[in-house]
């Protein structure tokens, strides 16, 4: 079960780990070392690296999508801004990596 305190732990964990997301990281291509950071992770949850994989994709794609909205919304007023979802401010170690495109066509 992933509550929210579960989920904080995840990020925080995930956060520590910087060959798992850190392009400049002298690991960030080794396969093997990325392979024994989530199965460390996993472990610290108490979980299958499979799950932990699985949950920590979840999160990112949830985390793209809310920094999209959060970009969209620079600007509005204070009423009409939606207020982000309870995991954002955790993932601040990720805030630069991302930078959606604004009105974007999807192809």
């Amino acid at each position: 079960m992933w509550d929210k305190d579960r989920t904080i732990k995840l990020i925080q964990l995930y956060e520590s780990h910087p060959e798992l997301w850190d392009s400049r990281h002298a690991d960030y291509r080794n396969k093997v070392r990325k392979s024994r950071a989530m199965v460390e992770i996993a472990d610290s949850m108490g979980s299958h690296a499979e799950e932990v994989t699985k949950k920590i994709n979840s999160l990112m794609t949830q985390f793209r999508r809310e920094k999209t909205v959060q970009m969209k919304n620079k600007g509005m007023g204070p009423d009409k801004v939606k207020l982000p979802w309870f995991a954002y401010k955790y993932f601040g170690f990720l805030k630069n990596k991302y930078h959606p495109e604004i009105g974007r066509a999807h192809v």
